[in-house]
């Protein structure tokens, strides 16, 4: 367990090792390292400088030869706030030649106009798309009871919170039922107008985005994970089309006459 968390923090296994030694012993040679964990001296000394750049372990010299100590474990949070300023550094840096990429681009060059997606990632990949647009979007919606609780979790503690933040506008039709009445509820925080259908006359098995010149289709079911994405600006009006209708005669049921002048995004 303590291995695999250090691995996915960027520590290499020589690493670890080393690390766990010297929280263990206290202070070391790197010569007795060595000795301890079975390996070369000059692997010990070279791993014991790559720690002490990373800031875990401290060196000392004495009597003309270096001794290790390694730092309290609290200091690993200092190593993940680093990693994490130097994602966030490496983010606006690639914004700001973003643009200039994007002039370089071959308007003809040949793009994947369609793209599947399977599984928790997949689907968190779909919604990453739009939030990247940032395009008004018009939805069709169902919140299943064997929606997946991993992809909730996930559209409750970031989708949202993304949304919130994007100013994203949308309208969206959903089934009515107690989860999509809560759901409806985050509607002036999310920028959203929702109308209500009947589930029982009009049961959602799946859920679609009218997004720009994209479509997206996906199921939350934890039985059944998958989407699809389709960036084509003819398929793309066309479910602007059918979701037109279909917002025209659901404003018009009693539960959504509040409103009934509200118009879909174009």
């Amino acid at each position: 367990m303590i291995h695999d968390v250090l691995l996915k923090l960027g520590l290499s296994n020589n690493q670890i090792d080393v690390y766990i030694s010297l929280l263990s012993v206290g202070t070391a040679p790197a010569s007795s390292i060595a000795r301890r964990l079975n390996i070369p001296r000059t692997t010990a000394k070279y791993t014991c400088q790559q720690l002490v750049n990373k800031g875990l372990i401290v060196d000392t010299n004495k009597n003309g030869g270096f001794i290790y100590t390694a730092k309290s474990p609290e200091y690993l949070h200092e190593l993940v706030k680093k990693e994490h300023e130097q994602v966030s550094q490496k983010g606006i840096a690639l914004d700001q030649i973003m643009g200039e990429l994007k002039k370089l681009q071959n308007p003809q060059s040949i793009l994947p106009k369609m793209r599947f997606y399977e599984g928790l990632d997949g689907l968190i990949e779909m919604f990453n798309d739009v939030l990247r647009d940032n395009k008004p979007i018009n939805a069709v919606l169902c919140i299943p009871d064997d929606a997946h609780p991993k992809l909730m979790e996930y559209i409750e503690k970031e989708y949202i919170p993304k949304r919130i933040n994007l100013k994203t506008k949308a309208r969206s039709i959903f089934n009515n039922n107690p989860r999509t009445l809560e759901y409806r509820k985050l509607d002036k925080k999310m920028n959203r107008i929702t109308l209500l259908a009947d589930q029982k006359e009009f049961p959602f098995e799946i859920n679609y985005h009218v997004y720009g010149n994209k479509v997206a289709f996906y199921s939350g079911k934890e039985s059944d994970m998958t989407g699809v994405i389709i960036e084509n600006d003819f398929i793309a009006q066309n479910q602007f089309s059918i979701f037109k209708m279909a917002w025209y005669y659901a404003r018009q049921q009693p539960i959504n006459l509040q409103y009934r002048n509200e118009e879909p995004y174009c």
